[in-house]
């Protein structure tokens, strides 16, 4: 009887470890999975820079205005907002707003390592949408110094969707 009750104890112990196992291993993927996604949208708004830099170098040089002309189209083409930002942080070109009401972007996390030479990256609140952005910025040199940066960004209810849409299929 006492080795009935020993291998009954031993089963619930064992099965109580791997339902643990089990639910700690599904949370890590899941996590694991979302940032996955992040950095391939990520990606994904980086290329849309790089893909926006030439017209915007090219139309920096001759008219600021047509800046923001080219940022409405190629954001409204690719679904995505696009805006340009100078090194003194002037915004000159943005998908969504008049860049001349738009406050000085030059301490945004994003411009700034953008502006330091790197890709900058960040997942916070829009003061101008009033709604929470998945930023990626990149540097646009001219003759070796910083021009301008371009900044591409979609909603996070926007990612989260996309998400959800491509675990259904």
């Amino acid at each position: 009887m006492s080795g009935k009750r020993l291998v009954k104890s031993l089963f619930l112990s064992y099965l109580w470890i791997t339902l643990v196992a089990v639910v700690l291993i599904g949370f890590y993927g899941a996590h694991m999975a979302r940032e996955l996604y992040l950095d391939r949208t990520a990606g994904d708004l980086e290329a849309r820079a790089r893909l926006s830099q030439r017209p915007v170098l090219e139309l920096l040089e001759q008219d600021e205005e047509g800046v923001d002309a080219v940022c409405k189209e190629l954001g409204k083409a690719t679904g995505t907002r696009i805006t340009v930002i100078l090194p003194s942080g002037r915004v000159v070109g943005d998908t969504e707003a008049d860049p001349k009401g738009m406050d000085n972007h030059k301490d945004r996390p994003e411009i700034r390592e953008a502006a330091s030479g790197a890709v900058g990256r960040s997942i916070r609140p829009s003061p101008t949408l009033k709604e929470e952005l998945m930023y990626v910025a990149i540097p646009v040199r001219r003759d070796g110094s910083l021009a301008a940066v371009v900044r591409t960004s979609i909603t996070v209810k926007e990612i989260k969707e996309e998400g959800g849409e491509r675990r259904k299929k």
